[in-house]
């Protein structure tokens, strides 16, 4: 009976510390975040400039589940606007902290349009 009751006090002792230092998925936390695209060249295409489209900064609580859902949102609406026929890859940029999330945009921004190769373009959208 010892055996059975140690038994069950580690094993719940176990199970505990796992749950404790598991990532939680349905945490809340509040994000600050843009969404990115960039047009992908056509094959056979004649060169020419490509897109770059980001919107602006927002924040949201959630959790990962919402990230995600806002994630797929933009992807769909990317890929309606997208001009190039072979479509647009497409990001959700996501920070803990406001200013990190500017001085990133801002950085990807201005590293786009250094390049010359893309049309750097802000685009309205409301993640609803």
């Amino acid at each position: 009976m010892k055996k059975i009751l140690s038994l069950f006090v580690v094993g719940l002792l176990c199970s505990s510390f796992i749950l404790s230092t598991a990532p939680d998925a349905g945490r809340r936390q509040t994000y600050y975040y843009f969404g990115c695209a960039m047009e992908q060249p056509a094959k056979g295409q004649p060169s020419r400039r490509l897109q770059l489209l980001y919107t602006d900064l927002y924040s949201t609580t959630g959790g990962e589940g919402d990230l995600k859902r806002l994630t797929a949102l933009f992807a769909g609406h990317v890929n309606k606007v997208c001009a190039s026929g072979s479509g647009c890859m497409s990001e959700l940029k996501t920070y803990t902290d406001a200013k990190e999330a500017e001085e990133k945009q801002s950085e990807i921004v201005s590293r786009f349009e250094r390049t010359g190769k893309y049309d750097v373009k802000r685009i309205e959208y409301n993640f609803k």
